[in-house]
């Protein structure tokens, strides 16, 4: 297996002094330009939405890299993607276990966006004007969770699109070098889906 290297640049505490410190990750696949972002999410998004709808396991999905290289136009292609596939992981489930013994709560989707900037505030970017104080906690599992963060339930991969762009358009940007609508901070966005096991049970 080859290794992705990436160059970690942090100051010394004299806060004069850069220093480098390299950082070694697995890595499993590479893209060229060539491929499509069909290609992207079949081999890298489609297995984790299918594991996250089947066994209900928790799958995160994170893009990195500087200013201008393509994560914003690779996220929406996935997103788009992303929304259609849990709703036909679901439904393929439900068939699959239609036996009448089904949890009708099972494989409810429900969204939480919230926004992370520095020091800053967690924002939640599903209330246009907010006045809960958003935490991250660790709950007894070791899952973080968002408190007081607003949870929205999903009925559609159309619903699920329009509550993200309406999250996005609330979201913290400025202009740099590179980019005139850069955004300035990090998007973390929770999608959940409802005792998912229970379609096997």
């Amino acid at each position: 297996m080859d290794t992705c290297i990436i160059d970690n640049c942090v100051m010394h505490p004299d806060m004069k002094t850069k220093l480098v410190k390299p950082l070694f990750f697995p890595a499993q696949a590479a893209f060229d330009e060539h491929c499509s972002n069909d290609d992207i999410y079949k081999n890298i998004a489609e297995p984790l939405v299918n594991n996250t709808v089947k066994e209900g396991v928790v799958a995160t999905l994170l893009l990195y890299g500087q200013t201008g290289c393509g994560k914003s136009y690779t996220m929406s292609g996935i997103e788009e993607r992303t929304a259609k596939g849990i709703f036909q992981a679901i439904a393929s489930l439900r068939a699959a276990n239609d036996d009448g013994t089904n949890n009708d709560d099972a494989g409810q989707v429900t969204l939480q966006f919230v926004e992370l900037s520095g020091n800053k505030e967690i924002k939640d970017l599903l209330c246009a004007k907010s006045k809960e104080v958003v935490k991250l906690l660790d709950d007894e599992d070791g899952i973080c969770r968002l408190l007081n963060a607003k949870s929205i339930d999903i009925t559609s991969p159309e619903h699920l699109l329009q509550k993200i762009a309406e999250g996005k358009s609330r979201r913290a940007t400025e202009a740099t070098d590179k980019n005139g609508v850069s955004s300035r901070s990090h998007a973390c966005c929770q999608i959940r889906i409802k005792e998912a096991k229970a379609f096997s049970h």
